[in-house]
């Protein structure tokens, strides 16, 4: 009986400090630096599967924004941007848990933490008030899309990774 017992405590340890230690995929995939190549307004009224469409077709509209010039690219994100000020036109992501976003005309650095999940990426910056939030809806490891709300709306984002 007293053997059984501590077999069970050793089991219930080892699971515990497995479930402690673990650390999702998308932490490591998420580091690096990005390029926003599309942004997507994500309508209040979008249903689920309009957004896994979106999400499946990532692949189709990637290869015609790489295909556009960069001059293309740029006109088109500051015409977002004017919509959506806080649009990031570049991440960083670093081993050391830090990062920096690239806004329409200056960088912001921070910290960034990943949910248990690996599905929310939250940053913190002493540069500006309150937290940055993100559900990442789809990584690999040369594209990121994010999911991000501000107070116009929800806006999909897909970034190409940068080497």
């Amino acid at each position: 009986m007293k053997n059984s017992i501590s077999l069970f405590v050793l089991v219930i340890g080892i699971f515990f400090l497995g479930s402690c230690a673990a650390t999702h995929v998308n932490s490591t995939l998420i580091i690096g630096q990005w390029k926003n190549i599309k942004v997507i307004p994500v309508s209040s009224g979008q249903n689920e599967k309009d957004a896994s469409f979106v999400a499946e077709n990532i692949d189709s509209g990637e290869a015609n924004d790489i295909k556009e010039s960069g001059k293309e690219l740029s006109e088109r994100l500051s015409a977002i941007q004017s919509e959506f000020p806080d649009v990031k036109s570049a991440l960083e992501f670093k081993n050391d848990y830090t990062a920096a976003y690239t806004f329409k005309d200056r960088s912001v650095k921070g910290i960034w933490k990943l949910d248990r999940q690996g599905k929310t990426v939250t940053f913190t910056s002493s540069e500006i008030p309150g937290k940055i939030f993100f559900k990442i809806t789809r990584i690999d490891s040369q594209r990121l899309q994010i999911l991000e709300r501000f107070p116009q709306g929800e806006v999909r984002i897909n970034y190409l990774k940068q080497l």
